[in-house]
């Protein structure tokens, strides 16, 4: 039983800077970029977080939008959405985001929980090329997905998961691990551990209703 929201496929633009495998014309970047909200709306939702006692360490803003509730004879709300990626070491815990709802500058709700006492560095053993193989025997192998992406250009990023994403274990057990995808498209997606090469979680990008 998957325990997190499964995402729908949607058109993600980001500047990333990335680092080219040399070790052979695999077409292999690593992305280190985590994307982030604009220099504006960094600044409101920063202002927000902190007007309200709420910590802001260990994570980047990456979505701010707000809109105005208006009801005849009632006073306008407004409405704040700030979304945040959690980091450990400058990198991402994946599928680990926090959710912060405001209503006219309060906070309303929160939405996640924020984890910074899992002890890991942010040194990875996998290579590049391996984590091709990876990606190829988890969509094409085993779901079967189709052949091309086995020549598709791959970018692959390093951060930290929790291994039990995909099962019924709801401790956390947090491990280092990669997010792997086509680079120019954001699915299928694979994410695999660190350690043993094992995948914690895929995603096709296909919303079955």
């Amino acid at each position: 039983m998957m325990k997190k929201p499964y995402y729908a496929l949607f058109i993600f633009i980001a500047l990333a800077s990335c680092k080219k495998d040399n070790s052979e014309t695999g077409c292999l970047s690593q992305s280190t970029a985590i994307p982030a909200v604009s220099a504006a709306d960094n600044t409101t939702a920063l202002a927000l977080l902190q007007k309200n006692n709420i910590p802001t360490n260990n994570q980047v803003f990456t979505n701010y939008t707000s809109y105005e509730a208006t009801n005849p004879g009632e006073p306008d709300i407004l409405y704040q959405f700030v979304t945040a990626t959690q980091v450990k070491n400058g990198l991402p815990v994946f599928f680990e985001n926090i959710i912060y709802t405001f209503t006219n500058g309060t906070t309303y709700a929160i939405n996640g929980k924020q984890y910074t006492d899992f002890d890991l560095n942010a040194s990875p053993t996998q290579k590049l090329t391996g984590l091709k193989q990876l990606f190829i025997n988890e969509a094409v192998t085993k779901q079967g997905l189709n052949a091309s992406f086995k020549d598709s250009c791959l970018v692959m990023q390093f951060g930290y998961i929790d291994a039990n994403l995909n099962t019924n274990n709801t401790t956390p057990n947090f491990v280092k691990a990669w997010e792997i995808k086509p680079a120019h498209s954001l699915y299928p997606q694979v994410y695999v551990r660190d350690d043993n090469g094992v995948t914690v979680f895929f995603a096709s990008g296909i919303q079955l209703y």
